[in-house]
């Protein structure tokens, strides 16, 4: 999959955005140079492992965990450059930090403000750029992939006639790394199920500045064990199985005392009826007293009798 995006360098501008997809094998007329692969972890989605990220070739120093919390993914139908938060707000204070002689207010990397320049005056070179390393095809090894500025500044059509507007292409995410288009249109990616790896070479329609190209991808390097920067889900699915457990038992005794209530004023009036039944008994007469009619006639026949005599 090739994505090419817009830029602005100098007088060489353009906003188009444009590319190609090739189903079943890989077009080597859209990239140069060599390509490297890295491997599928799971197959739900390209779920990678990234190994380390940083700026001017400077590490950001986490946790190579904390890239991958709780998976990393390439996705072309994201956007951003997509992060964990604790990763998202480092690389957020190291750009700062590292940006010469142009203000830059925070609310442009939280995303809620634009920056506009005239056109072809965007001071690109003096952005640093960001890199990110990904896991080779063995265990020790990584290959570095650079996110020039010209590509995670990207462009918007901010409605000012005569300049060029821009928003940045990171953003934080609380579902993992998602490596989106503001990454993969410098590269050409290859997708590939079969063999449970995914791609990468230098896309011939990467930002360029006259004949150069701003993208660059150098391994493979010697890493420690890539095994160590996968996020287990193991230890936190066990965590929270032992969780709900707990919040069940609370459930469950919190409404014990209701059912034990319950039987409880069942009983109660069960014994109740039972009293009155037995005292109701008890005060019955042995023979029960004749109704009206019966009276009037044995007294006729007592009438009678009393007349023959």
């Amino acid at each position: 999959m090739q994505l090419c995006t817009p830029f602005s360098i100098g007088n060489n501008s353009s906003i188009d955005s444009s590319g190609s997809m090739t189903i079943g094998g890989i077009d080597p007329d859209l990239y140069d140079g060599k390509m490297f692969f890295t491997r599928i972890k799971r197959k739900w989605y390209y779920d990678v492992t990234v190994t380390d990220m940083g700026v001017n070739g400077h590490s950001l120093s986490l946790d190579c965990k904390e890239y991958n919390f709780d998976k990393s993914i390439v996705d072309s139908g994201t956007t951003d450059l997509r992060l964990p938060q604790k990763v998202y707000k480092k690389l957020m204070s190291t750009l700062a930090n590292q940006i010469e002689d142009v203000y830059v207010p925070d609310t442009f990397w939280k995303g809620t403000e634009l920056m506009c320049w005239d056109i072809g005056t965007v001071p690109f070179n003096r952005f640093p750029t960001v890199y990110l390393d990904l896991e080779g095809p063995e265990d020790d090894t990584s290959f570095r992939l650079t996110i020039p500025p010209e590509q995670y500044i990207r462009w918007v059509n901010g409605n000012e006639p005569g300049k060029d507007c821009y928003k940045t292409g990171f953003a934080s995410s609380t579902t993992g790394t998602v490596i989106g288009a503001v990454v993969m249109e410098g590269y050409y990616v290859v997708f590939d199920r079969q063999n449970n790896r995914v791609g990468f070479a230098v896309s011939k329609c990467a930002v360029v500045n006259g004949n150069e190209s701003l993208v660059k991808i150098s391994g493979l390097r010697v890493k420690a064990n890539s095994k160590e920067c996968i996020y287990d889900t193991s230890d936190s699915d066990s965590v929270l199985v032992v969780i709900s457990y707990v919040l069940a038992g609370l459930c469950v005794l919190s409404v014990l005392p209701v059912f034990i209530l319950y039987g409880y004023h069942n009983l109660k009036n069960m014994f109740k009826k039972r009293m009155s039944d037995d005292h109701s008994t008890d005060g019955e007469p042995l023979h029960q007293p004749l109704d009206q009619t019966t009276e009037n006639r044995d007294d006729a026949i007592t009438d009678s009798q009393s007349q023959q005599w």
